[in-house]
């Protein structure tokens, strides 16, 4: 589920950054801000937008499950 959610707050995120292209980072940081995401993860959704131009997870990375 916390993916699920993730991927939807990228997806808005890189959807907002396309509608205001002309606008600062900071302008769409402060947008998110209001809407209570942390700063840090607006900055690394723009950051990866910015330098891979995608926001696809890959599958297997990340921290492995212990059980």
């Amino acid at each position: 589920m916390a993916n699920n959610l993730q991927e939807a707050l990228w997806l808005r995120v890189a959807q907002f950054i396309k509608i205001n292209e002309n606008k600062p980072k900071l302008f769409v940081a402060n947008h998110f801000i209001a809407e209570g995401v942390p700063k840090t993860t607006i900055y690394r959704i723009i950051n990866k937008i910015e330098s891979k131009g995608e926001l696809k997870r890959k599958t297997g990375s990340g921290r492995i499950a212990v059980n």
